[in-house]
């Protein structure tokens, strides 16, 4: 069962708060703009990736737009395996933090 709950990295835990936060899809370096400096945007394609890879995220590419140059931007979204993992380990930290009293009494 523990095979299940993947391990999250710290870069991981913010695309996956970033992304539940407000339950929308964004695009790679709007999650670098709004990671307060935990995402670099020379390494957030690898971890988006590797996330999809995991099963914690998936993507698809935006609609394109007529007058927008370019290719349409890649939008990632919170698949239900990575909400639960997040949800674990929320109430994981939740209980440690409730442990670090009773050591002292």
């Amino acid at each position: 069962m523990t095979d299940d709950i993947p391990q999250l990295t710290a870069s991981e835990r913010c695309v996956l708060e970033l992304l539940l936060d407000k339950k929308e899809e964004k695009f790679g370096l709007q999650l670098v703009a709004e990671g307060a400096g935990i995402l670099a945007r020379s390494s957030i394609y690898v971890v988006l990736d590797r996330m999809q890879q995991k099963g914690l995220i998936e993507s698809r590419a935006e609609e394109k737009i007529p007058d927008r140059p370019g290719i349409p931007r890649r939008m990632y979204k919170v698949t239900g395996k990575g909400a639960y993992a997040m949800t674990l380990h929320r109430q994981w930290s939740e209980f440690l933090q409730g442990q670090e009293g009773l050591d002292h009494a």
